[in-house]
C-alpha cells in the first residue's frame, strides 16, 4: 500500500505539470495571436498606404503643372483668344483653324464625339 500513495502523487504531479504547460502554451498562443493580427493588418493596409502616398505625389505634381499653365495663360494677351486673331508673325490664330459659317449652330463647329449630340446637331 505504500506504493499507491506515491503513484497517485506522481499522477497528480503529472496532471498539474500538464495543466501548467497547457496554460503556458495557451498564454503564449494568445499573446502571439495579437501580433499575428497586427502583422496581417499591416500587410493588408500597405498597398492602400502606398496608393495614398502616390496619389498625394501626383496631386502635388498636378497642382504644380496647373500653376504653370495658369501663369502662362495669365501672360497671354487677350487678343489671342479671339476667333480671327492676327499674329504679327503672320500665323493664323488657334480659334480660326475651324471655319464656321455665321448661321451654323455651335455644336457643328466644335468637334463633338457623342453620337446623341451629333444627332441632335443635325
Amino acid at each position: 500500500m505504500t506504493r499507491s500513495p506515491s503513484l497517485s502523487r506522481a499522477v497528480v504531479a503529472a496532471g498539474i505539470l500538464t495543466a501548467l504547460l497547457g496554460a503556458l502554451l495557451v498564454a503564449w498562443f494568445v499573446s502571439g495571436w495579437a501580433d499575428v493580427r497586427g502583422r496581417q493588418r499591416m500587410i493588408r493596409d500597405a498597398p492602400g498606404q502606398v496608393a495614398d502616398q502616390r496619389g498625394a505625389e501626383l496631386a502635388h505634381e498636378l497642382r504644380a503643372e496647373l500653376g504653370a499653365v495658369m501663369e502662362r495663360e495669365v501672360e497671354r494677351p487677350y487678343f489671342h483668344y479671339q476667333n480671327l486673331f492676327h499674329d504679327p508673325r503672320g500665323r493664323p490664330g488657334p480659334a480660326s483653324r475651324h471655319h464656321r459659317s455665321p448661321g451654323a449652330p455651335m455644336t457643328r463647329w466644335c468637334s463633338v464625339t457623342s453620337s446623341s449630340t451629333r444627332a441632335a446637331a443635325r
